[in-house]
């Protein structure tokens, strides 16, 4: 079997955040802001639309979004009940 090599290149980086270029689309490199973990996000996502638009921004990765929409969540309905 022959080993097929992926064609990695560092394309950009700005700020903490570089784009990788690969066989099968482009990858941001981000770091949360809220747990400070360097993520991926893949072409195509919603998440890469806005890495690619605001570079400088803040950015959260999913466990992190996923707790703030939790406790989000959490506080409506502890406002409703009261």
């Amino acid at each position: 079997m022959a080993a097929t090599s992926m064609a990695l290149h560092l394309i950009a980086t700005t700020g903490g955040i570089f784009v990788q270029s690969y066989s099968d689309g482009f990858r941001f490199h981000a770091t949360c802001y809220i747990c400070k973990n360097e993520f991926i996000v893949f072409e195509g996502t919603q998440a890469y639309d806005y890495v690619k638009r605001d570079r400088q921004g803040m950015h959260c990765c999913e466990d992190c979004k996923y707790r703030i929409e939790l406790e989000a969540r959490l506080q409506l309905g502890r406002r409703l009940l009261t």
